[in-house]
């Protein structure tokens, strides 16, 4: 695949927030990493979207610009409804807000709801008179027999709520209102565990009374718009009737999986509706449809339009479209790519890599507030990038394993590699692990020109992920246990933990201290070298949700992240319980890499990248200071100078020859506290023994360095 080389420069406004874990910042795409579920055009130039996270957008220039704010205490914004451009709404499952300054400040309202049975589904609001759709808190079919949603109303301005007193039986879908008195009901009814039907609702006295009619079909949508008391839209399924009858005008237009996700009219002929990721558009009251060259890289959620005719598409991966009534066509607002990543590794607290979905690889030599595509020679599935410098790295994904030696600049696909490959990493520049995802483990020791097969015996069927540990010991994770190597992987051995069950993620910070995850989302780590793994109980701000990526900077601090209520990335300490001390509203995250405890990536779905900084503080369980020097002895692709500081301070790193001459500089500057990594990259020098120091308030330490030409 021959990509154009693309280069994002991203930028965002935050608003403040509560909590510590603004130290995460969105990198990709723009303007927010969010999954977008609704939009909410005010006026012509006020413009707010909400979504996955906590996430509200803000636009006072019609899209130009963005400010991007998180709630930490809500989750999926799923309503927002403004009366005016002053005085508006925001709500999820549980959270209700207001505003009365055009989204400046916010003010939670609290409500009298028992939130155990039922979730706020959505908000309408006509000045003073205010609606809050409910709809039973349960997914579980058996649950959802015979339940019901609620409706509470104000017509004070939120000051007092009242519940109507209508039965809407089953579970609701979608509403829509004309104005304050004609509204529009969807529910979906569980009669029994093999029963079900749909069906449709009206009302034209504000919701004293409504009339229930059947649905002709069971079908489940999100979206709904009426034209008029009798012309109106559910899904792909039209009436003139004013719901009596319905007929679905989508039927040569969509494929058999395909649906209706949301339908706009902004009169009686001109209608825009969305699929998965299509668009489509009617002239003519949707009795005949064209599908658009425009599409969405995810699902298209919501669509709307402002007064004065400029209309809105928002979805996941960050989709935002807008279309102004004088262009025919729907212009994308989002930038960068929007390919869920795999994976994340920096060399440096510039220098970073991450690959994904499509053969997706990007670039970062300013820490991510530069990312470029590089150029891919495959669209294969990409899942693991390791770099020995900043210009030695390897990728490894389905049937390709791809190599560079300029920092990306080209990448070599290595021949005869056709397997599905889960992982790559190396004890040094010559010798290597890879690993195939059906058992096979290869080997090389000339720096990656061979790969041979390490070992004819299967050890598991199936093999997840690896990790090198130290220039001799490495760890691979397989189907109710882990295959170890002591001797750079010469020889092998299986180590059965049927308890385990299989394993998708193994990390060591060192010798002794291990951590993995399980396939049902389940951490376990060890502190004897991995001959024995125990499960950490979860404690403080940890939910049932499964642990689908981590990564520790020590023994015991470290991110995760957890689908719990749609998916945080927390900060963990482990102890005698695994305990959360910290969280980040965020779509599902694959991976994690931390430089040290104040300086880290993630990445995930829609393309997300995010950047965490840290406040310069380390958990009083980071102690002590260490240098190493890896690999030792060394050749032109360097070496790694490591080590920690127990808080941030100034260091400089230089290299001396025997003869106490300085050959080089290789820092100077501020540095944060937790592990930091310098390179060398010996230019012009000759093979022998060198000199590395490293100076800073805490210490003085030198080491030596044997480099080969």
């Amino acid at each position: 695949m021959n990509l154009e080389v693309k280069i994002f420069i991203l930028m965002y406004v935050f608003f403040p927030t509560t909590i510590s874990s603004l130290g995460w910042q969105a990198q990709n795409p723009y303007p927010t990493e969010s999954y977008l579920l609704t939009v909410e055009p005010v006026t012509g130039s006020l413009v707010f979207v909400g979504g996955m996270g906590g996430t509200l957008l803000k636009s006072t220039n019609a899209g130009a610009t963005w400010t991007v704010r998180k709630f930490p205490d809500m989750h999926n914004i799923r309503g927002i409804s403004f009366a005016d451009s002053l005085k508006g709404w925001i709500l999820d499952s549980f959270h209700l807000y207001q505003t009365v300054d055009s989204g400046c400040s916010w003010k939670e309202i609290p409500i009298n709801v028992d939130h155990a049975t039922y979730v706020f589904h959505d908000i309408i609001c006509f000045d003073e008179v205010v609606y809050i759709l409910l709809k039973p808190f349960t997914s579980v079919l058996d649950e959802l027999i015979h339940a019901n949603s609620l409706i509470l109303k104000s017509t004070d301005g939120g000051r007092n709520w009242k519940q109507l007193d209508v039965q809407i039986a089953g579970q609701l879908l979608s509403v829509f209102f004309l104005d304050e008195r004609y509204g529009f009901l969807y529910t979906q009814e569980t009669v029994s565990i093999d029963e079900g039907f749909t069906s449709f609702y009206k009302t034209s006295d504000g919701g004293r009374t409504w009339t229930k009619i059947r649905f002709p079909v069971l079908h489940w949508t999100l979206g709904m718009h009426f034209v008029n008391q009798d012309k109106g839209f559910v899904g792909q399924y039209r009436t003139m009737d004013g719901g009596l009858t319905w007929e679905n005008v989508f039927s040569n237009y969509l494929e058999w999986n395909d649906q209706i996700y949301d339908i706009f009219f902004t009169d009686s002929q001109n209608g825009w509706a969305v699929g998965f990721n299509k668009i489509f558009q009617t002239v003519d009251g949707g009795d005949s449809w064209k599908q658009l060259d425009q599409r969405g890289s995810g699902r298209l959620m919501d669509i709307n339009f402002s007064t004065n005719g400029i209309g809105w598409i928002v979805g996941w991966a960050c989709n935002i479209f807008k279309k102004s009534p004088e262009l025919g066509e729907w212009v994308s607002l989002s930038r960068g790519p929007r390919y869920t990543l795999n994976d994340v590794l920096f060399v440096d607290a510039d220098q970073g890599w991450c690959v994904g979905m499509d053969g997706l690889i990007m670039h970062t030599a300013n820490g991510g507030e530069v990312w470029v595509q590089q150029e891919s020679p495959v669209d294969s599935l990409l899942r693991s990038v390791n770099f020995l410098n900043p210009l030695n790295g390897w990728i490894a994904g389905h049937h390709v394993v791809l190599h560079t030696e300029n920092g990306g600049r080209t990448w070599n696909v290595q021949k005869d590699l056709r397997l599905d490959f889960m992982d790559i990493d190396f004890f040094d520049e010559e010798c290597g692990l890879l690993i195939d995802g059906f058992g096979k483990i290869f080997r090389t020791t000339n720096g990656g020109k061979d790969w041979q097969l390490a070992t004819d015996k299967e050890y598991s069927l199936l093999l997840t992920s690896l990790d090198i540990v130290d220039e001799n010991e490495a760890w691979i994770g397989g189907a109710g246990g882990l295959v170890h190597t002591t001797d750079r992987g010469q020889t092998f051995q299986w180590h059965d933990f049927p308890g385990l069950g299989t394993v998708r993620g193994v990390q060591f910070v060192d010798k002794q201290h291990g951590w993995l995850r399980n396939y049902t989302g389940v951490l376990f780590g060890t502190s004897d070298g991995g001959m024995t793994w125990h499960e950490f109980p979860r404690g403080g701000g940890m939910q049932d949700g499964p642990i689908t990526s981590f990564f520790m900077v020590d023994a015991q601090n470290g991110w995760i992240w957890t689908y719990d209520q749609g998916g945080y990335i927390k900060r963990v300490i482990a102890d005698q319980n695994l305990v959360a001390v910290d969280r980040y509203p965020v779509m599902p995250i694959q991976a994690m890499y931390f430089l040290n405890f104040n300086l880290g990536w993630a990445v995930g779905a829609g393309g997300t990248i995010l950047k965490y900084t840290g406040n310069g503080s380390v958990p009083a369980e980071t102690k002590g200071k260490q240098l190493s020097l890896y690999p030792n002895p060394h050749g032109k692709s360097g070496v790694s100078v490591v080590f920690t500081l127990n808080r941030s301070q100034n260091v400089t790193v230089r290299v001396f020859n025997t003869l106490g001459q300085e050959e080089q500089t290789l820092y100077s500057g501020w540095l944060s506290s937790g592990e930091n990594r310098i390179f060398w990259i010996p230019k012009e020098v000759a093979s022998g023994v060198y000199l590395i120091s490293v100076e800073c308030e805490e210490f003085h330490e030198i080491q030596k360095c044997t480099y080969i030409r």
